[in-house]
C-alpha cells in the first residue's frame, strides 16, 4: 500500500481489517481523503499519517485506536474534517489544524484535563464533539468560533458556569452533574433574546436521537 503514491483516495471503512495502523501510509505524500473508520485495528496512531500535507479529510472513528494524538496532527494545513471518536485514545487534546472547518469528532474516547482553550482558534469549525470523555474543569471561553453551529460536551466532568456562544451554536451539556445554569442560561432554547443579547446560549438536555452528524459527501471511489 505504501508503494501507491498517486492515491488521492483510500477508502476502506466498515471492512475487518485488524492489527495497527501501516507506517507506510505515509507514503501517500498527495492523498486527500483517508477513511478507515468502522474497523477493529489497533495500536497507536503514527506519527506518518500526519506527514500527509495534501490530506483534506482524515477518518479513524469506531476502532480501537490508543495512545495519545500525536502533537504533529497540528501540521496538516489543508485538513478540514478530522473523525477520531470511538476508540480508546487519551491523554490530553493537542493544537489542531486551523483549517478544520467540517467538524472535528473525539467523541467517546479517554480523554482527559480540561478543554483546551486553543480549540478557540478554530475559527472555521462548524461541528465540536468532546463529548463522553474524561474532561474536567470549566467549558473554556469560545467566542471566536463564529462558524460554530453545534459544541457536544455532554457526558463528560465539566463544572461550573458555561461562557456565553453565539446564538447559532447549540450546546449539548447533558450529562455533568456539576455544571451550573443560572437564571440567563437555562437549560433550554433561549435563542429568543438574541436582538437584545449579542451573544446568547442554547443549552439542550436531551440527548440526541438518530445522531447529528450531516452525511458525509465522499468523492466516488474508482
Amino acid at each position: 500500500m505504501g508503494n501507491c503514491k498517486n492515491l488521492e483516495l483510500l477508502n476502506l471503512a466498515a471492512n475487518r481489517l485488524h492489527g495497527g495502523l501501516p507506517k507506510e501510509l505515509g507514503n501517500l505524500t498527495i492523498c486527500l481523503y483517508l477513511y478507515l473508520q468502522d474497523n477493529s485495528l489497533t495500536g497507536a496512531i503514527p506519527s506518518e499519517i500526519f506527514s500527509l500535507q495534501m490530506l483534506t479529510s482524515l477518518n479513524l472513528e469506531g476502532n480501537k485506536l490508543n495512545g495519545s494524538i500525536p502533537d504533529t496532527i497540528g501540521a496538516l494545513r489543508n485538513l478540514i474534517e478530522l473523525r477520531l471518536g470511538n476508540n480508546k485514545l487519551n491523554g490530553n487534546v493537542p493544537v489542531m489544524p486551523r483549517s478544520l472547518s467540517i467538524s472535528l469528532n473525539l467523541n467517546s474516547n479517554l480523554l482527559a484535563g480540561r478543554i483546551p482553550s486553543h480549540l478557540g482558534d478554530l475559527q472555521q469549525l462548524e461541528i465540536l464533539d468532546l463529548s463522553n470523555n474524561e474532561f474536567t474543569g470549566e467549558v473554556p471561553s469560545l467566542t471566536l468560533m463564529r462558524s460554530l453551529t453545534l459544541l457536544e460536551l455532554s457526558n463528560n466532568l465539566l463544572s461550573g458556569i458555561p461562557p456565553d456562544f453565539y446564538p447559532s451554536t447549540r450546546v449539548n451539556l447533558t450529562g455533568n452533574k456539576d455544571i451550573l445554569l443560572d437564571d440567563n442560561k437555562d437549560a433550554v432554547d433561549v435563542n429568543q433574546d438574541t436582538v437584545a443579547r449579542p451573544l446568547a446560549i442554547s443549552v439542550m438536555v436531551t440527548s440526541f436521537i438518530g445522531g447529528f452528524w450531516s452525511p458525509l459527501r465522499w468523492p466516488e471511489f474508482m
